[in-house]
């Protein structure tokens, strides 16, 4: 359909989705705001055999614009490494470059707020909450996690932090009101806030690198996996919480892991809309072998820690910089030389399956 032409002065270095919004960071300084619809639009009222001018749909597409100052500066402006957005009725993003930190909404919502610095260059934003209900920003750097209520004003300092004598290089939530609060750090360990109770809070490590991403499976929140090394880890967060649970291991990688996408579940058995069968948590990774890795975490061989494998394999032949899933692609793999390939799990995807079947071609293939 044609490219958006988002940012100058450099690439775009941060992107995050809610609903049919895109936000973007670049090294120019600027948070900007996409309706990917309306991008949709544009390019098929251009017509298969018009070339489509990427200024003009960014134009169409565009929403909203901010500037980020913070102290990553370049002759362009700030870097804005780091941005984050809410869905809902009410969409909410956030920004971060440098120390700084704003948070801001659609043209005619939340106007740019920008907060009190954070002690040191921000590496990862997550909004907590749902909806048009209260919402909360946790913004991770080096000497732990800082958290701002929705409602906050401008040069606001946190209403709560998470302290942690290290470098954090990403921060994610449990689904919801964000009950756990997770960082993964440099010194190779995993940082665990149980937010209601401050002494239930406790850390993981032992790890084979630092920890550069971490995701919740999003249909329960039960499951929560981290890289670190060529062994992901998942950790099982229902009831108590992981203290003092065996982990499972994904092994089949012979890289460093560094994506990490879950699928979205099923409400009932083989939904026609669903990716994957009720009760199964399927998770795609990607590693430095040039592989991408399907696995069902629910089965598993006792051992310490416990052995997963995985089901499904692909080969793109190139590096794996993105990992997607979406309901009508498929698993969509964004590989390092520009080309943007999608696969279809193979039917029926049940436990059996589990033994190295293919992953097969999607119908959206290709560049």
């Amino acid at each position: 359909l044609g490219c958006l032409q988002a940012h100058s002065n450099g690439g775009v270095l941060a992107m995050a989705v809610a609903g049919s919004f895109v936000v973007s960071g670049g090294c120019d300084g600027a948070a900007r705001v996409w309706d990917i619809t309306k991008a949709v639009k544009h390019a098929a009222a251009a017509g298969e055999n018009t070339a489509i001018d990427s200024r003009v749909t960014a134009a169409e597409a565009l929403v909203r614009e901010v500037s980020v100052d913070g102290s990553t500066k370049t002759r362009g402006g700030t870097w804005v490494e780091a941005v984050a957005a809410s869905g809902g009725g009410r969409p909410l993003f956030a920004a971060a470059g440098g120390k700084s930190v704003t948070m801001f909404g659609l043209e005619g919502g939340r106007e740019a707020t920008k907060f009190a610095d954070v002690g040191s260059t921000v590496t990862a934003l997550q909004f907590m909450g749902e909806g048009d209900g209260r919402r909360e920003l946790a913004a991770s750097c080096y000497g732990g996690v800082s958290v701002w209520e929705d409602t906050a004003e401008e040069d606001a300092a946190p209403s709560s932090q998470h302290a942690y004598k290290g470098a954090l290089e990403c921060c994610v939530s449990s689904p919801g009101a964000g009950t756990w609060l997770v960082a993964g750090c440099n010194d190779h360990s995993v940082r665990i806030w149980f937010r209601p109770i401050e002494a239930r809070n406790f850390e993981m490590g032992g790890y084979m690198a630092k920890i550069t991403r971490a995701a919740f499976e999003p249909a329960s929140g039960r499951y929560m996996v981290t890289n670190g090394g060529n062994v992901p880890m998942v950790w099982d967060f229902s009831g108590d919480g992981p203290n003092g649970r065996i982990p499972v291991g994904l092994f089949g990688h012979d890289g460093v892991v560094r994506e990490l996408a879950w699928a979205p579940g099923a409400k009932e058995p083989m939904a026609k809309d669903a990716m994957v069968p009720a009760g199964v948590a399927a998770l795609a990774t990607s590693a430095d072998d040039n592989t991408v890795l399907v696995w069902d975490v629910t089965q598993w061989e006792k051992g310490m820690p416990h052995r997963c494998f995985p089901f499904a394999a692909a080969e793109p032949g190139e590096k794996i910089t993105a990992l997607r899933w979406t309901r009508r692609a498929g698993l969509v793999c964004c590989l390092e030389n520009g080309d943007v390939v999608c696969y279809q799990l193979p039917r029926p995807m049940t436990a059996a399956a589990q033994g190295g079947e293919e992953l097969l071609p999607g119908d959206g293939s290709g560049q």
